[in-house]
């Protein structure tokens, strides 16, 4: 197996890391801690733990999760256009 320079494996995670910092609301999700460093640390810690848990889909889990996300996308966006054309005819717009 190949092994990847460590900076392109990084770059993957960042979306992780993102969702994980929204998560956990930011610098200041403890209200007992408002130390910048130390919640940046815990930010981290539990970044790491994620990363140490979390695994690579195999071919076939990766494909049914694509599906579902493509099926819950169209279905989001078809009711979406949906409701624009019923709100369209309501205010005299389309």
């Amino acid at each position: 197996m190949i092994r990847q320079c460590r900076r392109h494996a990084l770059i993957k995670y960042i979306p992780l890391f993102a969702f994980f910092f929204i998560v956990h609301g930011g610098f200041f999700a403890d209200k007992m801690n408002l130390n910048p460093i130390r919640s940046v640390k815990a930010f981290f810690a539990d970044s790491r733990h994620v990363l140490s848990v979390s695994y690579k889909p195999d071919a076939n889990t990766f494909k049914r999760t694509i599906k579902i996300v493509l099926i819950g996308t169209l279905i989001l966006g078809f009711m979406g256009f949906i409701f624009s054309l019923i709100i369209g005819l309501f205010t005299g717009g389309v």
